[in-house]
Parts: structure tokens; sequence; C-alpha cells
């Protein structure tokens, strides 16, 4: 049993290259890519600051523009009786970026060093046949996604801050979503087309950490969260079927997440703990994360 089975792997592997394609089924609905391109994300938290709870003290608002990533992943889709299920996962690291933070009556800035950005998705749904060429139907599935920076050169009213040098700001979203997928097919010249937009429901964790201990009463690292988040995401992919079973394609993708009525608190415990009043309270107002992706994929169909 175990020989039939390589047999079999390997047959399917060589069918291309051995010009017998035309004998075999068209494939068994399976699609595997390979994806590199380009990103650029932005990032934002605004928290207020309450003391005692109930009197607004003052904001801190965080920007975090323009980060750039080169990313790489693997896509794969089957298709099997209008039945779609597909897994997703891509790996990013970011070399470019513009810090800045407004807090009580300074600004600080600084650049970003580097940074990594990891995604995955799972979806499934029911593409109804509306003509021969065209597929259409929901889609629902779960997500995560996750974007870590580190800064350097950081300054605040223009004077060098090593306190906040090599800072670290990581965000994670991850939640369930539901969509709609469209699937178009043009045969003369063997090109696929695919769009959807999906609405998430998530989870938002992030963490602000120091490179070095807090400083009571100046900077402190904190943990924040939110279990009042919502995203919204577009894409569109073409595929082009240029030998056999082997495709070339475009994608683009375009995302945005908010979250609200979140909190934030020290790393340490308690405010008393880093040199604060016991009664603060942070809350964040909102957090953001955009980002906008342009890839080149090159797949399989089995």
């Amino acid at each position: 049993m175990q020989l039939k089975k390589i047999l079999l792997f390997s047959f399917l592997l060589l069918a291309p290259f051995l010009n017998i394609q035309a004998q075999l089924p068209i494939c068994i609905g399976m699609d595997l890519d390979i994806t590199n391109g380009y990103r650029r994300d932005d990032l934002s938290c605004l928290i207020h600051v309450f003391d005692p709870p109930d009197t607004f003290q003052f904001a801190d608002d965080l920007h975090i523009k323009d980060i750039s990533i080169y990313q790489v992943g693997l896509k794969g889709k089957w298709l099997f009786n209008n039945w779609q299920f597909h897994l997703e996962g891509d790996c990013g690291w970011a070399n470019s970026g513009n810090y800045e933070e407004a807090g009580t009556a300074t600004i600080s800035r600084a650049h970003v060093h580097h940074g990594q950005v990891k995604d995955l998705i799972i979806g499934f749904g029911y593409l109804f046949p509306i003509c021969w060429n065209l597929r259409i139907g929901p889609v629902a599935g779960w997500s995560y996604n996750s974007q870590k920076i580190k800064i350097h050169h950081a300054e605040t009213g223009d004077l060098p801050d090593p306190i906040l040098n090599h800072l670290r700001y990581r965000n994670r979203w991850q939640g369930p979503w539901v969509g709609i997928n469209t699937k178009f097919h043009i045969c003369p010249c063997n090109l696929g087309i695919s769009g959807g937009y999906e609405y998430h429901w998530a989870d938002w964790h992030a963490t602000w950490r120091l490179h070095g201990p807090d400083v009571p009463g100046v900077a402190f690292s904190d943990k924040r969260h939110s279990n009042d988040a919502h995203g919204q995401v577009v894409y569109l992919d073409a595929r082009w079927n240029f030998w056999y079973c082997w495709n070339v394609g475009f994608g683009l993708k375009y995302q945005t997440f908010r979250a609200v009525n979140g909190r934030e608190r020290p790393f340490a415990g308690s405010f008393a703990a880093v040199g604060l009043s016991s009664t603060e309270v942070d809350k964040v107002k909102h957090a953001t994360w955009r980002s906008w992706a342009a890839t080149l994929d090159v797949g399989y169909t089995f």
C-alpha cells in the first residue's frame, strides 16, 4: 500500500513533464502558490489617562507610519463540488518606518530599525455556479495577524532619548470573519480572476516594552488589550495558467482594523509599582492597523 501511494504521488508530479496531462482528469481542484511581494503598514494607538478615574489628565497619541515590509508566504485552496477550503500564511520583515508619540508637552520621534509581521487565515465556503465560468458565494473563517517593530535613533524634544531607544511595540489581532468570494475564468487565455470582501471580529492585544527597566514616574513597559475590535479586508487576485498546471499570478490586498474601549496596564502589575498614582486609569480610546500589499505568485494546480 505504501508503495502504491509513492508511485501515485510520483506519477502526479511527473505528469506535466511527460506530456500526458490531457489523459488525466482536470486536476483534483487544489491550488498551491508561493507568494512574495511588498507591503506597507500603519499603526496607531490613542490612550486617555484619568486620575482619579473620572478626571481626564492627558492623552498619549502614538503613530507608526510607512512601515516598509517584504513578505513571503504560501496559499493553498481546495475546491470540491463547489465547496472551497483555503489556508494562507505570510511572514514579512520590516526595514524602515517612522515612529511619533505625542504626550503632555513633548513629542518623541524615532525610526523603525527592524520588525516582523505574521499572518494566518483559514476559510471555507460554498461557491454557487452562476454560469459556466463564474462562481460566487459566502465564506467564513478565522484569522491571526501580528506586527512587531523595534525603533532606534529615538529623540524627545530634539534631544536623544536613551529610555525610548530600542523600544519594541507589538500588535496582535485574531478572531472570526465572514465574507463573500467571487471567481471568474476566461477560457481563451486561461486567465482566472478572483476577489472578495471579509468582515472581521477580533481581540486586540499589544505590548509597548522598553529596552531597559522601568523608570519610576517617567516611563514604564505596558500591555494593552481590547475585546472590541473590527476589521475589513478587500482583495483581488489574477492567475494565468501558462503551462500545463503551472500558474503565475498577481495579488492586491487592503486591510484595516480598529479596536476601541481598551485598557492599558503596566507590566509591573500596578501603577503604584511604577511610581504613579494607585488611582490612575489608562483607557485605550482606539488603536488601528492599516495595510496594503501587492504580491507576485507562482503556483501549481493539482
